[in-house]
């Protein structure tokens, strides 16, 4: 700007003004005004608020599909659980209805084989009485018959003995009969007169008769004692049948009272399980209900945010336009200041 023969010239001085000026001025021109910071800040707080924004909706997007795969499943859950406590109850109602039905059986049973045994203990002092009356009736036809042929014979020995051939007919109920018979057939006359072809034949045909009807009694008891082992076998096996059926049924009544409290566990845990989920699933419900709300307030809000500040971006940009004019304006002018400030200095 001047000559370099004096360190400062007087001249010199204009000249150092205009050179330190121009720097000056370039730097006001490359350096931002504080409105242009301002929407530069606002425009970073758009960019900012519109990734955030956009942030949200991703994050929201996958809680809202957790929400609804959460509730889907812990519905699916519920329904089934609900499903399987009616069918749960059903089981415990049929268990209980199959126990009840074989309890009264199994009572039935035990009454029939009291019943049974009841019968059993008559047949045995039928039987028994029989016995006892065979024994005797036995008794009396075997003496009897064995008088007969002792009277028989001391009649046969002792011809006109007749009072001494009964005696020893003995004492028994058919020996009495016999008396009575002969008392009957003998002729009312002197002792001396008596026959005893008549009362020989007389002891030989009841002796005939009497060994018959032993037979006939033999035959009858045998009879009885075959009746009552068929009705005793009979009997015990009734008693052995109903005893197996009883005992049988008590099995399945114990398995069915088994079964019920198994399925009674089953329907207290299910039932927990079902109460369980389904509060989960009113929580879950609410808490995404109220997240919902939450996100739409936020994105509603976030978006007023971004408008008001494409708003404020755009009115602060227009009135840095105006004040950019006037700025470049007045640079204009201090530039051509300045040209002829050095222009002055040169000369």
């Amino acid at each position: 700007c001047g000559s370099q023969n004096y360190l400062y010239p007087i001249n010199a001085v204009p000249r150092m003004k205009c050179l330190i000026f121009l720097p000056v001025l370039a730097a006001a021109a490359s350096v931002q005004s504080p409105v242009q910071k301002v929407v530069t800040m606002l425009k970073a707080m758009s960019e900012k608020g519109e990734a955030e924004l956009q942030d949200e909706k991703v994050q929201y997007a996958k809680y809202a599909q957790w929400c609804e795969s959460t509730k889907a499943e812990k519905s699916t859950a519920v329904d089934e659980a609900t499903g399987k406590i009616e069918v749960l109850k059903a089981d415990i109602a049929k268990a209980q209805t199959d126990a009840e039905v074989l309890a009264k059986d199994i009572e039935e049973h035990g009454a029939q084989i009291e019943k049974i045994g009841g019968e059993k203990t008559k047949a045995e002092e039928v039987r028994k009485k029989e016995a006892e009356d065979y024994a005797v009736e036995f008794k009396d036809y075997s003496e009897s018959v064995d008088a007969i042929g002792r009277a028989l014979e001391t009649l046969e020995k002792q011809a006109g003995s007749h009072p001494q051939a009964l005696i020893q007919l003995g004492t028994g109920r058919h020996a009495q009969e016999v008396r009575k018979l002969v008392a009957l057939a003998t002729p009312k006359a002197p002792a001396y007169d008596f026959q005893s072809g008549n009362i020989t034949g007389m002891l030989k045909t009841l002796q005939d008769q009497f060994v018959t009807e032993k037979r006939e009694l033999e035959k009858a008891e045998t009879s009885k004692v075959h009746s009552y082992q068929l009705l005793l076998a009979s009997l015990s096996s009734q008693q052995e049948s109903e005893g197996e059926d009883k005992g049988r049924k008590v099995g399945l009544k114990a398995k069915k009272m088994q079964l019920k409290a198994s399925k009674e566990d089953e329907l207290t845990t299910t039932s927990s399980s079902k109460d369980a989920d389904t509060k989960y699933l009113d929580d879950v419900t609410a808490t995404c209900r109220q997240k919902a709300a939450d996100y739409e307030s936020n994105q509603k809000l976030r978006t007023d945010e971004l408008e008001a500040i494409s708003k404020a971006v755009q009115i602060v940009s227009q009135k840095l336009s105006l004040l950019e004019v006037n700025f470049q304006s007045l640079l204009q002018l201090r530039k051509a200041t300045s040209l002829t400030l050095l222009r002055s200095a040169k000369n």
